[in-house]
């Protein structure tokens, strides 16, 4: 019943009475995504044209608009293909779902080791927020939770200051600058040169740590997970009680170091000088 139900919503007066500037932009978007990989670097305005329908003179504004959200960028032929925003949302997308498959296993065994909730998180799709995609709870009555599509701030969680910490720098100084640091407990880190030395530790040891900065009484440990370019793609962390936290400090971070070390296993590999040499150690031991 559902499923005959979105067939008719989809292909009845909803899909008809839609802008069609919208459709247009979806056509352009397949048009350019069925030319990726091809003989040619990029799509001409004419091939465009032929593909959605519509005359040149009133594509120009879309394909402009699309290209100042970063959708799609022009060349020096004048000819159009994917932008890097588009092509990140894509890559986020299917490699997400990926990560939460291949990576659960990851989550459950850091949750047995330590005894705390483990939690996969990526950067949200306006890299303002982390998004956790998964999670293993920890059967303690007391514990850390959350729900998978949840949202926290960056600047004050374990896995967000991770993901701050391996941004290209002009990435991190762009997230920076547009988002509001807010103090949600006294050790809640706002200053800005504070939080940026810290973020420089981070990325030496390969490991994040939080005490009581958004929940009082709550602390984290969080390390990277690198996708298939190399960079910093995810998070692993895990939450909970910071007197359980620690006191079982030495013990967690070792458990999170081999945890990184199993991402890598299964694919999820960096480039050498990506892994900080403290973190080999204590992997290899």
């Amino acid at each position: 019943m559902r499923t005959s139900a979105l067939h008719e919503a989809t292909d009845g007066p909803a899909r008809r009475s839609a802008p069609q500037s919208i459709g247009r932009m979806l056509l352009i978007l397949e048009r350019l995504v069925a030319a990726r990989g091809g003989d040619k670097a990029g799509v001409s305005l004419g091939d465009i044209a032929d593909a959605t329908g519509a005359p040149k003179s009133s594509l120009l504004g879309l394909l402009q608009g699309l290209q100042d959200e970063g959708c799609i960028q022009r060349g020096s032929d004048g000819s159009y293909s994917l932008g890097d925003r588009f092509l990140r949302l894509a890559r986020h997308a299917v490699f997400g779902e990926q990560m939460v498959d291949i990576l659960r296993p990851v989550l459950a065994e850091l949750m047995t080791e330590t005894g705390e909730t483990a939690v996969l998180g990526v950067l949200s799709a306006d890299q303002r927020m982390i998004t956790y995609l998964d999670r293993v709870e920890c059967p303690n009555p007391i514990r850390y939770t959350v729900k998978a599509g949840d949202q926290r701030e960056l600047h004050c969680t374990a896995g967000g200051k991770l993901l701050l910490a391996y941004m290209e720098p002009s990435r991190r100084e762009a997230c920076l600058d547009g988002a509001a640091r807010e103090r949600f407990t006294p050790t809640t880190i706002t200053d800005r040169r504070k939080l940026l030395a810290e973020l420089k530790q981070i990325r030496a040891e390969g490991l994040s740590r939080t005490c009581d900065e958004r929940i009082a009484g709550a602390s984290g440990l969080a390390v990277p997970v690198f996708g298939p370019d190399g960079n910093v793609s995810a998070t692993i962390l895990i939450a909970g009680p910071s007197e359980r936290m620690r006191q079982s400090a030495v013990r967690h971070e070792a458990a999170m170091h081999r945890a990184a070390a199993r991402c890598r296993a299964f694919g999820f590999r960096p480039g050498p000088r990506d892994v900080p040499e403290t973190a080999l150690g204590r992997e290899i031991s």
